[in-house]
């Protein structure tokens, strides 16, 4: 992952999040990854990993409703709330 000031695309920094990653989302504080199997949850300040899970079956998107994380999973075609 690579982190960019929005005012003049500036590098800030480059993360290590795993390979694959098919989706991400934010949900006011920190950024959501999908990640092979694994759901990333990423600290935007600094990159740092607050949480790594495997879910069942291939992932694709990830979306935040203003309460909760969803994901879709497409291998065994079920969608995860996190």
């Amino acid at each position: 992952m690579t982190k960019l000031r929005a005012s003049d695309g500036k590098l800030l920094g480059t993360f290590n999040c795993g390979t694959d990653g098919t989706g991400i989302a934010f949900d006011g504080q920190n950024l959501w990854l999908t990640a092979g199997p694994y759901i990333v949850e990423i600290r935007r300040s600094d990159g740092t990993s607050l949480l790594v899970k495997r879910l069942e079956g291939g992932l694709a998107g990830i979306g935040f409703d203003g309460a909760n994380v969803w994901v879709a999973g497409y291998a065994r075609d079920k969608v995860f709330k996190l």
